[in-house]
């Protein structure tokens, strides 16, 4: 089965998160890059930049969330919301992903049928998806000059 193939049936399940969470090395990989580029940010150093934003010129649905995440540990809110108002949801998906990585197989395996069931009966990860896109268009659209200011910068 190829991996385009499981991803078309993940989202046609309407499951993006449970099957991100059950794959442990994925889980690993995102917590690793996740931490590493949120600790340059802490500390004031320059991480990787966004390809998107790099190559394209404009900023990705993403960008500012690994400031805006660093500004909400913080405690921060008014400049996490100035960054990106997901923050908090991006915050809870890492926690998952992060249990995905750590957890022992036979406690995960429960956890991640937990979140299969939970992502099922609310559609979490589509929502969040279209939630995303629709936050990334209104910025884009409605707020150019200082979106692109805040996160070019």
């Amino acid at each position: 089965m190829t991996i385009s193939h499981k991803l078309n049936q993940s989202l046609e399940n309407g499951l993006i998160i449970s099957k991100l969470v059950k794959d442990r090395v994925a889980c690993s990989c995102m917590v690793s890059f996740a931490a590493v580029q949120a600790g340059l940010t802490y500390f004031g150093i320059d991480g990787w930049l966004c390809p998107f934003r790099n190559y394209l010129g404009c900023p990705c649905p993403g960008c500012g969330l690994t400031r805006a995440t660093v500004s909400l540990l913080r405690g921060d809110f008014k400049k996490m919301l100035a960054y990106h108002a997901l923050a908090p949801l991006f915050l809870i998906g890492f926690c998952l992903i992060f249990l995905g990585a750590i957890l022992p197989k036979d406690i995960r395996e429960s956890f991640t049928g937990f979140v299969e069931r939970v992502e099922i009966k609310s559609g979490a990860g589509i929502i969040f998806c279209i939630v995303l896109m629709i936050y990334w268009l209104v910025r884009l659209i409605a707020f150019t000059d200082s979106y692109m200011t805040l996160i070019m910068n």
